[in-house]
This record gives C-alpha cells, sequence and structure tokens, in this order.
C-alpha cells in the first residue's frame, strides 16, 4: 500500500494529516498542490479533488487495520 498526501506544507490541516501519519510510523510521499485559495486550480488537484480542498490523501493497493479485532460488530449482531 502507498499513501501519498497532496497539499500545502503551509495549511495547519496538511501539518496536523502529516503529524499523524509521522505518529503511526506509517511510509508516505508529499506532493505540493500549491497555496490554498489560490485562484487557478491545477487540473492534477481537481482530478483528485473536485472541490479543489486540500490537503487529500491518495491511497493506492489494500490497507488492513493492525486493529481489525476493534472493528464493531454487524448492526444485526448488537445489543440494545
Amino acid at each position: 500500500m502507498s499513501i501519498t498526501l497532496h497539499g500545502s506544507p503551509i495549511s495547519n490541516y496538511y501539518n496536523k494529516v502529516k503529524l499523524a501519519l509521522l505518529e503511526k510510523d506509517l511510509p508516505f510521499a508529499e506532493v505540493d498542490a500549491g497555496v490554498p485559495g489560490a485562484s487557478t486550480k491545477d487540473q492534477a488537484v481537481l482530478a483528485a479533488s473536485p472541490l479543489g480542498k486540500i490537503p487529500f490523501l491518495v491511497t493506492t493497493g489494500t490497507w488492513r487495520s493492525p486493529r481489525a479485532s476493534c472493528m464493531a460488530a454487524p448492526s444485526s449482531e448488537r445489543r440494545h
């Protein structure tokens, strides 16, 4: 699996996502998507994030949570 973080390094939101990835020790690549709020949006950014919102993550491959045993039971098995 690969993770690519797209955004602007001057964005607090970008840095929050980056910090979470670093804290989890997940390998990732970074792509500078330009300055937030710029009047022209790169077509590659719009293709991945139609509203032009950054930051965003692009992932490939299959990802399994190391805490898969903590997932919620199907709604039919939950106690009320």
